[in-house]
Parts: structure tokens; sequence; C-alpha cells
């Protein structure tokens, strides 16, 4: 059988557009088209023509097909009318876009169906410059690609990052807020929202979560009750580890979860684009409408919702009456924000209590308490407080949960480790008490929601089994994202509690955030007796050099070594006492984040 090498353009500019390209290439493979030769990579480029739209995302292919170059192109006709191609505007918006540029065999055609070669194909920088990357020893006309594309000038053709994570590619594509970048206040949010259609006011009843520590513990928990009793909920929690996906769990019928796909969030996201830069959004605050207006079009009984930094002033802040609030402990973090008294940030985070919505507290520093409890008062919202209306307590020999207003619930089961989660599950279980009333979960139901819960990088055991980089059965790892003092002191107990059942000695890998006090840092870390190991290029985002750890380490006469890269792993591997050492790697999310990447650790909802 004769076939033909073929070269095409792909381009669409209606979201989701890389993804199209992606899925149009696999349908030609899947229709029997052609046997895909090469791909280049995709580009985000300047609209050509009708300048007044969107941007494209496009690309080349090359492939062999034995189909001649009418067929051919009905073929091509066919995908994109599929995918619901416009054909209204010469040059105008369209979901997909398929051009033969060149055929092999057939150097010249030119009837009313089909011209050989494409006639604009050298006038477009959207064309040459990815030709240039797949095929660069092509010559037309007498002139090489890169000749050809020389004579352009600037085209405002960009190379899409290829990045491990697809929803930080589509981000980039679309936003150019800093992620690093805070703002305060409510106004932005409420504007970009209102000129999106409101779709905060359209969510299913929310349960809004604020605190310090605990928040997406707390969120995960209750997440897990709800199941058990039957409901649906979504939740949005930050930061992520991995991938921007984990920040939306859409809750889906059979007592199942997912994340949010590329195509969803790809789609929301462009939504978003033009009121960026006219209201001046922050990237939280655009991350935060783009789960409004997911969790708005996906119908469920409950929308659990994290703050992200205070309570007051937070873009979550705009859900005007949510079903109940819940305030975890207080502690001082990022005081430049919200104060640097307990008491100012208390009134920070107390400021999600609405008129007339039941709130559950579970800090326990009085003056924090006392604050929230006021606030709470002004506005008629009944306070169900740790020590008060709920507590947990010794009830035959184990940890309960007690309420004034449920059943005692053992918390021998709870699969979350550290003496601090026992607060979180009561805060969790108070809120589902009062929520869920006489469709609260069985106890059989109830052992498996709290048995089973799902919260990476919070005191976990790394399961080697669950990594695409093996790792030897006896290696034990806790990783923990403890970023301020309060998690820190937490992640000491914890290892404290595990050298008295089970002494290993103990290695820590650590990394902190660039701002982080690193001598309050080591004067909690340094009484655990470890030795100490820090990675230069450990891939993690805003940290701390190496060499300025160690400069802090050594100020308090810990032991460390610096390794250079993630390799130093390979060694851990062939030791041969490994079961004997106990390791843990902590300081950061973004550091746990890189190295579950790293890894390839899987996380799932």
């Amino acid at each position: 059988m004769n076939t033909h090498k073929v070269i095409i353009s792909l381009g669409s500019n209606v979201a989701p557009k890389k993804a199209t390209l992606q899925r149009a290439i696999g349908e030609i493979v899947m229709r029997d088209i052609g046997r895909i030769l090469l791909v280049s990579p995709f580009y985000k480029t300047k609209a050509w023509g009708v300048t007044d739209q969107d941007w494209f995302v496009n690309a080349c292919l090359m492939l062999e097909t034995p189909l001649e170059p009418h067929d051919f192109l009905k073929e091509l006709q066919k995908i994109e009318n599929d995918y619901g191609r416009i054909r209204t505007q010469k040059w105008g918006p369209r979901t997909l876009d398929l051009d033969i540029l060149v055929f092999e065999h057939f150097d010249v055609m030119n009837d009313d169906k089909l011209t050989l070669p494409h006639p604009l194909m050298l006038k477009r920088g959207f064309v040459l410059r990815p030709l240039c990357d797949m095929v660069p020893w092509l010559s037309l006309d007498g002139k090489t690609l890169k000749e050809h594309l020389s004579l352009l000038g600037d085209d405002g053709v960009i190379k899409l990052q290829n990045l491990d994570d697809s929803f930080e590619e589509i981000l980039n594509m679309y936003w150019n807020a800093s992620a690093s970048t805070i703002n305060m206040g409510l106004e932005r949010v409420q504007n970009a929202l209102r000129d999106l259609g409101d779709p905060h006011l359209n969510l299913p009843p929310v349960i809004h979560i604020a605190g310090t520590n605990g928040k997406g513990s707390v969120a995960a928990i209750l997440h897990n009750i709800l199941i058990a009793s039957g409901k649906k909920a979504h939740r949005y929690t930050s930061p992520h580890l991995k991938s921007y996906n984990e920040r939306y769990i859409i809750g889906l019928d059979n007592q199942k979860n997912r994340f949010i796909s590329d195509n969803e969030f790809e789609i929301a996201a462009s939504r978003i684009v033009p009121y960026m830069d006219k209201y001046g959004l922050s990237h939280f605050e655009a991350l935060t409408i783009l789960g409004f207006l997911v969790f708005s079009q996906a119908p469920a009984d409950y929308v659990i919702l994290e703050t992200g930094m205070g309570g007051r002033l937070d873009a979550t802040n705009v859900v005007p009456c949510p079903a109940i609030t819940i305030i975890t402990s207080i502690s001082k973090d990022h005081t430049e924000f919200l104060g640097d008294m307990i008491e100012s940030i208390a009134f920070e985070k107390a400021g999600i209590i609405k008129d007339n919505v039941p709130v559950v507290i579970s800090a326990r520093n009085p003056d924090a308490q006392q604050v929230i409890t006021d606030y709470a008062a002004q506005k008629n919202s009944l306070a169900y407080v740790v020590g008060k209306q709920w507590d947990i307590r010794i009830v035959d020999g184990a940890e309960a949960f007690i309420s004034t207003f449920g059943n005692e619930v053992f918390l021998d089961i709870l699969n979350l480790k550290g003496v601090h989660q026992l607060d979180n599950a009561g805060a969790a279980l108070a809120a589902a008490q009062l929520l869920l009333g006489d469709k609260f979960p069985d106890d059989d139901a109830l052992d498996e929601a709290l048995s089973t819960i799902k919260w990476p990088a919070r005191l976990e055991r790394f399961d080697v089994d669950n990594a695409y980089i093996k790792m030897p059965q006896d290696f034990e790892l806790i990783v923990d994202g403890c970023h301020n003092v309060e998690g820190l002191l937490a992640f000491a107990e914890q290892m404290m509690c595990l050298n008295v059942t089970a002494p290993k000695a103990l290695t820590i890998l650590l990394s902190c955030k660039k701002g982080r006090d690193l001598r309050e840092v080591f004067a909690i870390l340094s009484k655990l007796n470890a030795n100490f190991i820090f990675v230069r290029k450990s891939l993690a985002r805003d940290q701390y050099t190496a060499d300025e750890m160690a400069e802090i380490a050594a100020g308090f006469g810990v032991p460390y070594i610096i390794k250079d890269d993630w390799l130093f792993l390979n060694d851990i591997k062939k030791d041969a006492n490994l079961g004997y050492k106990r390791f843990a790697l902590c300081g950061s999310l973004y550091f746990c984040g890189a190295f579950y990447t790293v890894m390839g650790y899987k996380i799932t909802p």
C-alpha cells in the first residue's frame, strides 16, 4: 500500500484549547486516518486575521497516511465538525482548526477544495515556529524554515512549557498573576463575581472553615463523615502538593469523589481572564472564583470551603449565609497581615461568622476563644465551643468525642496521626452532628469514615507501594508539612511518641519557606536528637537555601549534611541498617510536594 507523509497544523482558541488539540491528535489515531510520526511543541499565539478575538494554542503534526489528499481532508473535517468548529467567520474563533500544510507526492494542488502547499503557511509564525521545532531540516521555496521565520519579526508566538502539572500549565497560558501576591479585602472578588453572574450565590449549602492550623484536616474528616451519611459534597482547600487540581474535589454519587478535570479547570480559568487585570485579582482570588464557578454548576448537598489566610478579608468570605462555620486552633502565623497578637488573629478568623449561623470552635487558647465567642454573640450565632458544648475525653480507657447535642464517638479508629487531630476530629464531628441530626451515620459507617481519611503530608507514613520510585519496604518516612510553631510542636511531639514506642535513629530532611524564623524552627527540632539533611536542588519553590539552613543549624549544634539533589535516596536504599532508622521530611508543604513529585507519589481525592 502506498503511503504519504503529511504535515498538518492544529489550532484552537475556544477553551479547553490545548486539551482539544491533544484529543484531536488522539482522534486521528483512533480513526485510523494515519500513523503519527512527529508532534511539535504547543505554542500560545496571537489571533491572526481577525485580531479582536482570543489567543490560540497551535501545534503541527507529521503523520503517514494511505489516503489521498481529498479523502484525508474529508476525515479532518469530520473531526473538526465533531468538535463543533465555528465556520461563520473567516479567520474567526474556532474550537478546532485542522489545516493540511504539505502532502508528499502531491507537491502542488490547487482546486476549489484544497491548495497545496498551504498558501499562507510561510506568512504565519504560529505555523513556522512549531515546524522549526518538529522538522528543522525542511526547506520551502528555496529557503530553510528558519530563514522564512526571520522575515516575520516579532510574531507574538510563545512556546508553552511542558510541565508535569497540566493545571499549572493552563494557568501559565491564561494568567499572569504572581502566586506570591496576597491581597486582603473582598471588593475585587465581589466585582468579578458580579460580572460572572454571582456563582457564589448558587452554591450548595456552604460549610466555611477558618483557623491557623487544622482547617484542611477538619475539612477532610468532615467530608468523609458527610459521605458516610449518604451526602454528596464538594471541597475547596489550599495549598496543593503536586497539582492545582487537588484544591478542587467534586462530590459524586455512590460515595465517590474526583478531582477537577483539566477541561473544567481550563474553561473556568478562561472565563476569569477578563477580570484579572480589570479588578487586579490576585492568584488566590482568581483560584477561589474558579472554585465558585465549578461548584455552582455541579449539584451537591454541601460545599466545604476552606479559607486561605485569615477569614474576615479572605476571598472565600463573600458567601453571605453558610450553613455552618468552623474555627479551628489559633496561633501566630502570617502576622504581617493578621497582626502579631493572638486576639487580633482570632478576630480576623472570626470574621467568617455570619448572622444567626452556628459556629463550631475548636480553638483552646482562652484569649482566642474569648474573642471568637464575643464575635459570635454579636452576630447572634450559637457557638459550640471545645471544652464546653463538646470535648475530647477518656471514656472506658479510650479517647472519645462527647457533646451536649449528640452521641459520643470513640476516636481510637482515627487514621490521622497526632494528638492535635483529636480536636480536629471533634470539630468535624460537632459540625456533622449539628448539620445531619438524625441522618448522622451509624457506627459502622462512621468507623469506616474515620479510618480512611486521605490528607497527605500531615504526619503521613510514606507508603512505598504508592510511589513510582520504589524504596525498600522497611523504609520508614514520616512526611509532614508543618510550617509554623504550632505545627512544628505537633510534629516534634509525634516524633517523641514514636521514639518511646519504637526507638529508632531519626534523620530529618528539612526545608523551610523563606520568611520563616529558622531559629524558632531549630529551637524546637534541635530537641529531637536527630541528624539533619538539607537538599540544595529540592525543586521546591520559595525555600531557604541549604547553606542558609546549615548556617542556623550549626548555631544550634545539630549534626547535618548537605546533599546536592534527591539522588542520595539511592544510598538510603542500599543501607543494610535501614530497618533500624526512621526518617522524617518536614518544614514546608512545598517541600513535601516537591518530594512527592520526584517520587511519583499518587495523590487521590
